[in-house]
């Protein structure tokens, strides 16, 4: 049924629809005749969230957040939300109709938030999981400090809060495991 927002202004919820494009109308006695306008609702497969990547980070954010799912598309405008309803919207960066990036912003507390991707301004948004705020890392100190070019040298790293068990180090420019 609709809703009566104002004398000028209607709210109808659709009901369960095939993808495709639908004519919107209302009537006001009881079905027997129906407005013309044309207005249209194109009707999409509901998307999906199936997996992202990370699952969480530091504080100061920046990273991107991979997020896999289904029915993505370009013309869609998808934003993430990291935290409650109230938080900013991060607009997607469309890569497939399976794949969005999002920029992760920061945040001012540790701990998990909810996260969700949304379609326009709240129009539709699937819950996917939750993303964890930990502590800025910092290194606090390394040992040795110094070791062969050929490699092999030991180094023994300190840090600031507890790291995950899928971490990586570099050296200079190349990454190891």
């Amino acid at each position: 049924p609709g809703r009566l927002l104002s004398a000028l202004r209607i709210q109808c919820t659709s009901p369960p629809l095939r993808p495709g494009r639908v004519t919107v109308e209302v009537s006001v006695n009881g079905g027997i005749d129906f407005t013309s306008s044309g207005s249209v609702l194109d009707v999409y497969t509901r998307f999906t969230v199936l997996s992202k990547s990370p699952e969480e980070g530091p504080m100061g954010g920046g990273a991107k957040m991979i997020v896999l799912g289904t029915g993505f598309r370009e013309e869609m405008r998808m934003s993430c939300y990291f935290g409650s309803s109230s938080e900013s919207p991060v607009h997607s960066e469309y890569i497939s109709p399976n794949e969005l990036s999002c920029a992760i912003p920061p945040s001012t507390s540790l701990g998990p938030v909810p996260f969700q991707l949304c379609w326009g301004q709240k129009v539709n948004c699937v819950a996917g999981g939750s993303y964890t705020y930990r502590d800025d890392l910092h290194l606090l100190g390394a040992s040795p400090l110094s070791g062969p070019d050929s490699g092999g040298t030991v180094v023994w790293i300190n840090m600031n809060s507890p790291v995950p068990s899928e971490m990586q180090c570099s050296f200079g420019s190349i990454r190891v495991p």
